[in-house]
């Protein structure tokens, strides 16, 4: 923008790290809008990595109107509109020490739970990626078994060691989920506001701190579990066969009917799994809701005698909510693709099944079956993509309605 902010025209400054981000609802008396909080927080970061110097935040009026800008030193960084022909700020409310004293309580319950559950997701993760280490020994063991000539240091047994390791990792990783990821999840859905404390003070840390921050959190440490026992599932299918091609040392053939129908059990299993990624909502339901926000906007337009304040603030929010839709959809797409590597791995599983096996008839039938698994989850796969499109087509199309604000 480059016009000048005047000095009598600033209601508030700050020093990026210290910007308090509530004075921007309390000052214009709006809602903060995703693309202000997103800016403020990228500044904050930005700050803490050391890539901004001297970074400043400023609510002020330009010819009338509010802004915030944001600066580095003397450099001009950005400018948003807060709002139109503004006529003043709120008068401010001076609280007790009690009040202050709720206030903080309800936002240290909310951020010592979200960073249990932070710690929870990452323990998680850790176990998931030494099962995945572990899944690489025992498939080794068992083609270690499967060419013999082991002598006394027999694969099979070491398979079953790793097995035993496996299990009690994974039983690791879903107490961990159940104490330190569902346990704090809890406490921030179950832990109600306190009476008489002001929205706006906690606004923050509440529905779009769920949004934000818990509800992404949770998935993700969900699918980690999952995905635990997916591995642990894969390390037990290696194990066995290597107890199998280690019992049959020195056979010519070798059965591997149980190989290939506990590949097609898992196959199975990453193509119900995958439904789920999307809950109880239909993979088009992104697009729809944000085409149905669009008609509901416009018509609210289209209603006479409506405040252009009013309209201005639902234009926001649903401008809000159709990012937070976004930012939804892809987090499931990610791990969407979770299970289609891990169906990857089932596939690539099937080399493991030897060439004189391949026309034994159960053999034939659970290939068959892992086949068609995969070819299901890439058709779903190759849908979501579809609805995610349009979904982004309809998203950019909310963007430019907001725009006519």
């Amino acid at each position: 923008m480059g016009k000048t902010m005047n000095k009598d025209d600033v209601l508030y400054r700050a020093k990026i790290a210290t910007f308090d981000i509530r004075e921007i609802g309390r000052i214009s008396g709006k809602p903060i809008n995703t693309a202000v909080r997103s800016a403020v927080d990228d500044a904050k970061k930005a700050t803490k990595a050391g890539t901004m110097k001297d970074g400043e935040g400023k609510i002020g009026t330009i010819e009338g109107h509010l802004f915030l800008r944001i600066k580095a030193g003397s450099s001009h960084e950005d400018d948003f509109l807060l709002a139109k022909n503004f006529v003043g700020a709120a008068v401010p409310v001076v609280h007790d020490q009690a009040y202050q004293n709720k206030v903080n309580t309800y936002i240290q319950v909310r951020t010592a739970a979200y960073d249990q559950l932070v710690n929870g997701e990452k323990a998680i993760k850790a176990r998931l990626t030494t099962l995945e280490q572990m899944l690489g020994v025992a498939q080794g063991q068992a083609d270690e078994a499967k060419r013999g000539g082991f002598g006394m240091n027999n694969p099979g047994d070491r398979a079953a060691n790793t097995l035993r390791q496996a299990i009690a990792l994974a039983h690791e990783a879903e107490q961990l989920f159940q104490d330190e990821v569902h346990a704090p999840f809890e406490t921030h859905r179950t832990f109600a506001a306190p009476d008489g404390v002001d929205g706006q003070d906690i606004a923050e840390y509440s529905k779009s701190y769920y949004l934000t921050k818990f509800r992404p959190k949770y998935g993700k440490a969900d699918e980690y579990r999952k995905l635990c026992q997916t591995t642990v599932a894969m390390i037990r299918a290696a194990a066995k066969n290597a107890r199998n091609f280690a019992d049959r040392a020195g056979e010519v053939k070798v059965n591997a009917v149980s190989m290939a129908q506990e590949l097609e059990g898992l196959a199975a299993g990453e193509v119900k799994a995958m439904t789920k990624v999307w809950g109880l909502q239909a993979v088009d339901s992104v697009q729809r809701a944000i085409e149905g926000d669009i008609v509901r906007l416009n018509e609210t337009r289209e209603t006479p005698n409506i405040p252009a304040a009013e309209i201005e603030t639902l234009t926001a929010r649903y401008l809000q909510t159709s990012n937070e839709r976004m930012v939804a959809m892809k987090n499931s797409y990610s791990r969407l693709q979770k299970h289609v590597a891990k169906m990857g791995e089932i596939v690539a599983s099937l080399s493991g099944i030897p060439k004189d096996q391949l026309k034994v008839a159960e053999v034939k039938e659970a290939i068959k079956a892992v086949d068609t698994h995969s070819k299901t989850m890439a058709k779903y796969v190759k849908t979501v993509e579809g609805h995610m499109k349009l979904a982004g087509t309809a998203y950019v199309s909310m963007k430019k309605e907001a725009a006519k604000v």
